[in-house]
């Protein structure tokens, strides 16, 4: 019992690590990535913000980036914040991969708890996360989403439903759907 209980401290000790890796070697080798394709989400979330709708660029009412629920997350950000978009896109961003680490880590805990934190030192170390997460695009969120809407499946099959259960039950499967047509596994 000892053990159990000092790997587990251990654990908790070590949770905030494999995010900070993530933001470091991003910050190190990853600083320029996604430039372009990302603007096509912060446009709609600054015409949200500043005309109270989303439109393109000739005016019509059309949403034309991939990812309705990363432009209304990012328009709330951009409205409580002065900063601009091509500004906080990539912090956004960097914020999903981050929770992406996190809830990968828990879905492992359930499934085998003894590789949890490894699992998540190797999301956290991996390439493709860590350009997507400094992508400035709606990629980080969609993994999120998706580990997301997986833990609350996996409290379903061991638990039963619960409307406002451990992972918001109810929460996850319109989150996913409102990240858009691009799976998290690309």
């Amino acid at each position: 019992m000892q053990k159990t209980s000092r790997s587990s401290w251990l654990s908790w000790l070590l949770l905030p690590v494999p995010p900070f890796l993530l933001v470091m070697i991003g910050f190190v080798l990853f600083v320029s990535t996604g430039r372009d394709d990302s603007h096509i989400s912060y446009w709609p979330a600054y015409t949200l913000t500043h005309f109270g709708e989303i439109v393109n660029h000739s005016g019509e009412s059309i949403e034309q980036s991939s990812s309705l629920l990363f432009v209304v997350i990012l328009a709330l950000v951009l409205h409580v914040s002065e900063a601009t978009a091509p500004s906080l896109g990539p912090m956004v961003s960097v914020f999903f991969g981050i929770l992406s680490i996190l809830v990968t880590q828990r879905l492992v805990a359930v499934i085998v708890p003894r590789i949890s934190l490894a699992a998540a030192f190797i999301i956290s170390t991996s390439v493709y996360v860590i350009y997507w997460s400094f992508s400035g695009m709606e990629t980080t969120l969609t993994a999120f989403t998706s580990g997301w809407l997986l833990l609350s499946f996996l409290a379903y099959l061991n638990r039963g439903y619960t409307p406002c259960g451990e992972y918001g039950s109810g929460s996850p499967p319109p989150a996913f759907c409102w990240c858009g047509p691009n799976p998290s596994w690309w």
